[in-house]
């Protein structure tokens, strides 16, 4: 799938450390997988590669749960007709995070 097609289903498609993450604002569920790898072949977000967070996960890392809210809330995909904008791509930080 495509990050469109991640989009259309509610997730924002976000690359950082080498990883891919797929971020639901709103229930802010987070699942990642390694980003050199073939991750857009693989729709179910249930199995190998993708790996969902867990409770330690978001205590271990707030500092990128709020990277991810904050490129959700300046994401410009849709806006600019591109897969990932600068934000999402990690060209660019979110101004949200100061």
């Amino acid at each position: 799938m495509t990050p469109r097609d991640w989009r259309r289903a509610g997730y924002r498609t976000i690359l950082r450390e080498g990883r891919v993450y797929l971020f639901k604002p709103g229930t802010e569920e987070v699942i990642e997988a390694p980003a050199a790898g073939d991750w857009a072949d693989h729709p179910n977000l249930n199995a190998a590669p993708w790996r969902r967070w867990q409770a330690a996960d978001v205590r271990t890392r707030p500092a990128l749960l709020e990277d991810f809210r904050a490129t959700a809330a300046t994401c410009g995909c849709d806006r600019d007709g591109v897969d990932l904008c600068d934000f999402c791509a990690g060209r660019r930080r979110s101004p949200w995070l100061g």
